[in-house]
């Protein structure tokens, strides 16, 4: 009877052994609990697109072709219908050469300075707009003896790319704010460079150490002017 007893036991024992011995296996060969919490890939996905959300520019830019006849002395001031519902303060305009031109919107209308010629020829201007304008200059006096002979405006086009104000607003704050901002885990760090074609650098961000997992992904995107110009830049992201 005893000796019944003991083997019962045995097998048990056995059994309990085999099974922890099974359980030990699959810790060692799956490790679930030292996996990292976050890829290369997710982190990289993580900077790229919220950063590049939170410093994203648009603006809207409409052509505008003007000829004029004036019999002003001085700078003629123009006077046109305004088909659009923009504030003088999120506005800009300029000149083909991107020179910036004085004006003003009142009560529906543009008007904006002509600089005289002999002869009346067509002008070409952009009309730009953005939520992320604040110009609230407006139109010194002028002559307003003028005659339009021709005015017709374009198709608006929307133009996004990267905001040099905005970046240079995340640059400003400390790396801890910057990555609460980009909603980045606290566990992890990276690095963003951008570079223009002057070779102008901004770097935010931590140097990444020698010994870390250092993952990295380059991508060319482009400045997004006031004047609507577009600026080539290339952005390096670096995570670990």
């Amino acid at each position: 009877m005893n000796k019944r007893g003991f083997s019962e036991h045995l097998d048990w024992i056995i059994g309990i052994s085999l099974f922890m011995l099974y359980i030990l296996f699959m810790i060692v060969t799956l490790k679930p609990g030292i996996q990292p919490l976050h890829t290369g890939d997710t982190l990289l996905s993580i900077i790229q697109n919220n950063f590049i959300e939170s410093i994203t520019l648009e603006i809207t830019k409409v052509p505008l072709n003007a000829k004029v006849k004036s019999t002003c002395l001085g700078l003629p001031n123009v006077n046109i219908p305004f088909p659009f519902d923009w504030t003088r303060e999120k506005t800009k305009m300029v000149n083909k050469n991107n020179q910036n031109i004085s004006f003003n919107i009142q009560s529906s209308n543009l008007i904006f300075d002509y600089a005289p010629t002999a002869d009346s020829i067509l002008r070409e201007y952009y009309l730009l707009n953005s939520e992320e304008f604040s110009d609230s200059s407006g139109l010194s006096g002028g002559c307003s003896d003028s005659n339009v002979l021709e005015y017709i405006y374009g198709v608006p086009e929307l133009l996004t790319g990267l905001s040099q104000n905005k970046i240079d607003i995340l640059d400003a704050i400390s790396y801890e704010q910057l990555k609460e901002e980009l909603n980045y885990p606290l566990t992890n760090d990276f690095n963003i460079t951008i570079n223009n074609r002057a070779s102008n650098e901004i770097s935010s961000g931590r140097a990444p150490p020698t010994n870390a997992n250092v993952y990295v992904k380059q991508f060319t995107d482009f400045i997004l002017e006031d004047t609507g110009e577009k600026v080539p830049v290339t952005v390096t992201i670096k995570v670990w």
